[in-house]
């Protein structure tokens, strides 16, 4: 577990998810509330659309947080079937 780290494209434009090798051990970890832009529950993430989350070892963790960021992304553009449409790509 902890093999990997996913990323969201700064872009507003082409909000694209890479996977890469790292060294954290948890995607859940407060390592991304800084910014604001990448995968945490903080409530404001206009920059998650599309194709969200391709993983298959923090596949648990990532759905645990999914719950949340959905209610959140809800109140913020009420677009989460861009989101569910395209949730879990597992390779």
């Amino acid at each position: 577990m902890g093999h990997n780290m996913i990323t969201i494209d700064h872009n507003m434009d082409h909000d694209m998810i890479m996977m890469m090798n790292s060294n954290y051990n948890m995607v859940t970890d407060n390592h991304y509330i800084d910014t604001g832009n990448y995968i945490m529950v903080t409530g404001n993430h206009n920059m998650i659309f599309g194709n969200y989350i391709m993983v298959t070892r923090n596949h648990n963790m990532i759905t645990r947080n999914y719950n949340m960021i959905t209610r959140n992304y809800n109140m913020v553009t009420g677009n989460d079937n861009m989101i569910t449409g395209n949730h879990f790509m597992v390779t």
